[in-house]
């Protein structure tokens, strides 16, 4: 690993995205856990878009940096967990339902972020990213995108480009990341209350063991993260190709 003021620049880069972007993830938890009558996390204060009270050090800011500074883009990451109290949830649902929904919530604001991040990517730049697609081996809008927002001399001459670019990618790896039915993520609330229970005994083992696998092996999230993105980029692409 090497440090100097590229790998500070990338480091910033991914990192407001990332605190931005998982402060709405949050957000998003406390207020369907309030729609749902659970008032647990706004009463302590975390159903709000101010990231102080959602920053996590090792998930929002130690795995990013470490993920930037080993040479890959980090598109993984958690801030503190959202108290939320089932028996609080209306009896129009059962509490298994209202924990699906509210953990559901924090990756559905993720790709709703995406989607409009991709809308402006694609109006602003939708140009540039489609006239790069002829000279790619394996045409991808999300790579394209990529490619424009780290690597080309247009990320240099916009700051916008070279915003758009992480945020987008990274709200969908976000939502990739947390939909794994792995505890503690937002996935595992799909799985049966039994299969929940008996992974809980293992949480940090294979929660551990994942970061680790990811983190060596970078490209394991990409597919879906490419196949989503480049939904998003080509539904926007009928407006402004």
């Amino acid at each position: 690993m090497s440090f100097d003021l590229n790998t500070l620049r990338d480091i910033v880069i991914v990192l407001v995205p990332m605190i931005l972007s998982l402060t709405v993830h949050e957000f998003a938890h406390a207020w369907s856990a309030h729609l749902l009558g659970d008032d647990t996390a706004s009463s302590q204060g975390r159903m709000t878009l101010n990231p102080l009270p959602h920053i996590d050090i090792f998930g929002t800011l130690l795995i990013p940096i470490f993920s930037v500074m080993s040479g890959g883009i980090s598109l993984i990451g958690w801030a503190k967990p959202v108290p939320i109290t089932p028996h609080r949830f209306t009896r129009k649902v059962t509490m298994r339902t209202g924990m699906i929904i509210s953990a559901l919530a924090g990756p559905g604001s993720n790709i709703v972020l995406a989607f409009l991040v991709g809308g402006a990517a694609m109006a602003l730049f939708g140009d540039q990213i489609d006239g790069l697609l002829p000279q790619m081996r394996d045409p991808s809008r999300s790579a394209a995108l990529l490619y424009l927002g780290g690597y080309s001399d247009a990320a240099r001459q916009s700051p916008a480009l070279m915003l758009l670019a992480p945020v987008f990618l990274l709200n969908i790896g976000l939502a990739v990341f947390n939909m794994l039915p792995i505890p503690p993520l937002d996935g595992s609330r799909v799985l049966p209350t039994n299969t929940q229970e008996k992974l809980a005994r293992y949480t940090m083992i294979i929660f551990i063991g994942f970061l680790i696998v990811i983190n060596v092996a970078h490209s394991i999230l990409w597919p879906p993260i490419r196949f989503i993105g480049d939904g998003l980029l080509g539904f926007w692409s009928l407006f402004f190709g």
